[in-house]
């Protein structure tokens, strides 16, 4: 028997692979009368379009020896429906990173002390992003959804020999192509007997993520999806709109068949503070990745130093979300950043979906448009540069706050 802290992957693929890749592949394949039959019934449905980056918080939860439940897998996954791109920044359960409430300790500490809640706020904190959607996943009886679809093909690296008798745990893997059962793929998952530790682990994992994917797109496969959704549906919560998981699923399927997938870790160091071991994350690399990956651009470097300080250029405000208290608080983020705010008011329209700034100096002030994006982690794709027609005007940019700008920021 495996216990719950090797089924937490599982969760991970099955929810995101099975019921967004499923649903998708099924939608494609009209010729088939089943996926015919779910793509109509999909069609009668109520569907909202993504029309901006969505980003979720994946959380796979176990249940310990002591009855404690602790957010063993943590994952923050983006979709761009624009460039339809899929980023997954994965983040070492013993990463030490503040948790309010509670100082810095381990990230999967949060889930024990405050749940899904506390645990996605530590992480939009710490990644310094906000975190629109949330999966929060059991492990209990997962490892039949492997079963269930034939086992997963995979090229196990080496041998893998490992027991736990207090734990429960026992793995026993021979090196070489095979195609694992539910058991043998948690043995997979789990193991980390190694140098390379957690970090190895989480390298597996996702390279069982990529295959399970693969696997999903057998044609064999897809006509069990009735059966593997539902035999997944009572191990996930989230937040997600059903009006929003067709599209959803389709945009997933796009992008992982076009190859825009890119997975990465929080880059860390083994530290121990206390008598305890930690990951210690680093916080500029860590920084650079999320631009890349959940943000979809690398942070600006200006070739020339600003010409002028954050205290002489003016701001006006204008909100445009249709919100109310979001263009304060645009207006309370520029006064931290000590900018001289010129205005706060209404914009023309109230249907913005993303944050607008608009250089009303050119060139001039390209470079410092850059960096006040930066600060406010836009995308330099959301910068207008206007040309000036008067040059002596005091107003350096008009920021027009979108339905994008979290509030939390």
């Amino acid at each position: 028997m495996f216990n719950g802290k090797q089924k937490k992957i599982l969760i991970i693929i099955a929810f995101v692979s099975i019921v967004g890749g499923l649903a998708g592949l099924l939608i494609s394949f009209n010729a088939q009368s089943f996926g015919t039959l779910l793509k109509l019934c999909l069609m009668t449905m109520p569907q909202r379009h993504l029309s901006d980056n969505t980003t979720v918080l994946i959380m796979g939860v176990d249940n310990s020896a002591d009855k404690m439940r602790r957010a063993d897998t943590i994952m923050v996954a983006n979709l761009n429906p624009f460039t339809k791109y899929i980023g997954v920044l994965s983040i070492p359960r013993d990463c030490r990173i503040p948790v309010p409430g509670h100082g810095q300790t381990k990230i999967n500490h949060a889930y024990a002390y405050g749940g899904q809640k506390l645990l996605r706020e530590a992480v939009s904190n710490y990644l310094q992003t906000p975190i629109h959607y949330y999966i929060e996943m059991d492990v209990n009886g997962l490892v039949t959804l492997v079963d269930q679809i034939g086992g997963v093909p995979i090229n196990v690296e080496k041998r893998m020999y490992y027991v736990d008798y207090a734990g429960d745990l026992f793995i026993d893997l021979q090196p070489g192509q095979q195609v694992l059962n539910g058991e043998k793929a948690m043995q997979y998952v789990r193991f980390r007997n190694d140098a390379m530790v957690d970090l190895g682990r989480i390298e597996r994992q996702h390279k069982f993520m990529r295959a399970f994917a693969n696997r999903l797109l057998n044609i064999s496969v897809i006509f069990k999806a009735p059966t593997v959704i539902f035999k997944m549906a009572k191990f996930v919560r989230t937040n997600i709109p059903a009006a929003r998981l067709g599209d959803l699923a389709a945009r997933l399927k796009e992008a992982y068949q076009l190859g825009h997938l890119e997975i990465v870790t929080i880059p860390s160091t083994p530290v121990t503070i206390d008598g305890v071991a930690y990951m210690q994350p680093d916080w500029n690399r860590t920084q650079a990745l999320v631009q890349k990956v959940i943000r979809g651009y690398e942070f600006y470097t200006p070739a020339l130093p600003p010409l002028r300080k954050p205290p002489e250029l003016a701001v006006e405000v204008l909100n445009g979300s249709g919100i109310t208290g979001l263009g304060k608080n645009m207006a309370d983020k520029l006064k931290h950043l000590r900018y001289q705010v010129w205005d706060t008011k209404d914009a023309g329209r109230s249907d913005y979906s993303e944050t607008i700034l608009i250089n009303w100096h050119g060139q001039d002030l390209a470079d410092e448009a850059l960096i006040l994006a930066r600060k406010l982690y836009l995308s330099p794709g959301n910068i207008i540069t206007r040309q000036p027609q008067d040059k002596d005007t005091p107003l350096s940019f008009s920021l027009i706050v979108g339905s994008d700008w979290p509030i939390e920021r």
